[in-house]
């Protein structure tokens, strides 16, 4: 999924911005973890929790062992609550759906 947001300028009621962040994202043990159903669970999830706090999801990619994002951030929220809410929820919801399929890859170790 990739937009064209090199001209996006966003703005509050006091500020006009164009944040970009770049996520990378890695599996905590190197190997063949993400498949294509949990890329697409994690694609739709990163998207609302980027809509959550009031950011936008321009690029999403992935492979068997990690994601790249890159978002348009809203200069209210620091980078580190962004970071650990995207990773935390993600995380979370993941294991919760797809128990089965890590748990000889990520959760037994």
């Amino acid at each position: 999924m990739r937009k064209d947001s090199s001209k996006v300028w966003r703005n509050t009621r006091k500020n006009l911005f164009n944040i970009k962040i770049h996520f990378i994202f890695l599996t905590k043990y190197k190997g063949n973890v993400l498949n294509q159903e949990i890329l697409d669970k994690l694609n739709c999830i990163f998207k609302k929790i980027c809509e959550q706090m009031k950011s936008e999801l321009i690029l999403f990619e992935g492979k068997n062992d990690y994601i790249h994002l890159l978002v348009l951030m809203n200069p209210t929220i620091s980078i580190s609550v962004f970071a650990g809410k995207l990773k935390g929820t993600s995380s979370h919801l993941i294991v919760k759906e797809f128990k089965e399929q890590l748990e000889g890859k990520v959760l037994d170790k």
